[in-house]
């Protein structure tokens, strides 16, 4: 998943105005929570047919950090 995709996709799970998300956004700041990792795990699995781990994704601080739960699933496909 590029960056311009990962970026906009955090941006519309967390219901943010398009453009604000950087990828050292913190999650906090976005009030990331267990709804928006179980609307994140489905976007990911639609858009690229890959499963994120949920622990590695509890683990994850900021949006690069959901990037590398991505990049992970996705060089174990």
């Amino acid at each position: 998943m590029d960056e311009e995709s990962l970026l906009r996709m955090v941006e519309a799970i967390a219901e943010v105005a398009p453009g604000t998300v950087t990828l050292e956004t913190e999650l906090d700041a976005l009030n990331w929570d267990s709804l928006a990792n179980l609307g994140f795990i489905s976007e990911v699995d639609s858009a690229l047919d890959v499963t994120v781990s949920a622990e590695q994704l509890s683990k994850a601080a900021t949006v690069a950090d959901l990037g590398a739960v991505v990049r992970d699933a996705t060089n174990g496909k």
